[in-house]
């Protein structure tokens, strides 16, 4: 192309037909240079690399021989479908390849595993060791509570041989030197017999006299335990004999049993049916004082009881009401008071307000009231209410 383009400019040899061109006497001007080329390759590339130390590629001068005599597919780099210029493996050598993240899975794998394990001991020894310190125990409801067989008193076996510090029950015999008749034979000889209970220790009740003055004179009156109203009186005309060598005398008389001074509201309920232990007993203090008094009259039985802590002394007032209502009243003497008045009346006695009842034996008159303190005091006698109140601090 370039070569016809100068043909055609500044003549040549010939003209394509072999005559020699008109200007040919005329001098040809020198060719252009030919113009620089630079060229690179991925070989060009790596060589300029090692060569610089790292700096960017710099590309070659590169002058293609005779351009205008190859045909432009003969050019190198032209022909695409030549794989001369293509990278390979193995080529470019001094490029350092991408390094490969390195694989960190094992290790982290190992590490939980490792983790895994200790989380494990450590709860093992928690288990076995630390938490049985502080667990309570736990009862299982499926096991059986072991029972023992205690064996029946009937037939425990008394050993032949008997140690030195046999009772005397059990050691003595009789006359023809057998055993006693509580004890019998088994037919290996063996003897048996009944074990004796002892007796429960009865409670002995305290007692406390109510009086404030020291009485005159005091006795003690044991009771049985089946004691009844006669049994009772018996006893109380029984001391009553024992006159005080005074003639006026306020005697305290202790009643007394297995148990202590029996309650109030046991003898009182003994003297009048009317009035039941039970009712007596929400109203009144089991301890309480009896008392005889000694006049020119005769001796008139009195006694002294205190409400208990949750009474209500109007009630209280209104249920021992019941007294002049009773058909009973002879009871409470110790000998026979005669005929009695139609009716109750009002009266005092030390300053304080009584209910009375005369009878016809003289200086008999029952007597009943209460204190300021709370004291329910009953008499025979209009003269034993007064001494038994000065007894009581109340003049």
């Amino acid at each position: 192309m370039d070569e016809n383009f100068n043909q055609q400019n500044w003549g040549g040899v010939n003209n394509g037909q072999g005559v020699p061109d008109q200007g040919a006497g005329r001098p040809m001007p020198p060719p252009p240079p030919p113009p620089e080329i630079t060229l690179r390759t991925m070989q060009s590339d790596i060589e300029s690399v090692k060569q610089s130390g790292g700096e960017s590629p710099t590309p070659k001068p590169f002058t293609p021989p005779e351009l205008n005599k190859q045909p432009l597919s003969a050019m190198p780099g032209n022909n695409l479908s030549s794989d001369d210029g293509m990278i390979r493996p193995g080529q470019g050598d001094g490029v350092i390849p991408p390094s490969a993240p390195k694989k960190s899975g094992a290790k982290a794998a190992i590490l939980i595993i490792v983790l895994i394990l200790v989380l494990a001991a450590a709860a093992y020894v928690g288990y076995v060791y630390v938490y049985p310190m502080f667990a309570k125990p736990v009862v299982s409801l499926n096991n059986q509570v072991a029972t023992t067989t205690v064996p029946s008193v009937e037939n425990t076996v008394i050993p032949e041989t008997l140690p030195t510090t046999t009772p005397e029950s059990l050691a003595t015999t009789t006359d023809n030197g057998s055993l006693p008749s509580q004890l019998a034979t088994t037919s290996e000889g063996v003897a048996t017999g009944t074990t004796e209970i002892a007796p429960i220790t009865p409670i002995i009740l305290p007692h406390a006299s109510l009086l404030i003055s020291q009485p005159d004179a005091t006795a003690t009156i044991s009771l049985i335990a089946s004691s009844t109203l006669a049994s009772i009186k018996s006893l109380l005309v029984a001391e009553a004999a024992n006159k005080p060598q005074m003639a006026s005398a306020v005697k305290e008389v202790i009643l007394t049993n297995q148990t202590g001074q029996p309650a109030f509201a046991d003898i009182f309920s003994t003297f009048l049916p009317e009035f039941s232990s039970a009712e007596l007993g929400s109203l009144f203090a089991e301890d309480f004082t009896t008392v005889m008094t000694y006049d020119k009259d005769g001796v008139w039985l009195g006694f002294v009881a205190r409400l208990n802590n949750l009474t209500n002394l109007a009630v209280a007032k209104n249920t021992m009401s019941k007294i002049e209502h009773s058909a009973n009243l002879a009871n409470l003497y110790l000998s026979d008071p005669g005929k009695p008045a139609l009716a109750f009346k009002d009266g005092t006695a030390n300053g304080i307000p009584v209910r009375y009842l005369s009878f016809g034996k003289t200086g008999a008159s029952l007597n009943y009231g209460w204190t300021n303190s709370g004291l329910f005091v009953i008499s025979d006698s209009y003269n034993g209410m007064k001494a038994l109140l000065t007894k009581l601090g109340i003049q």
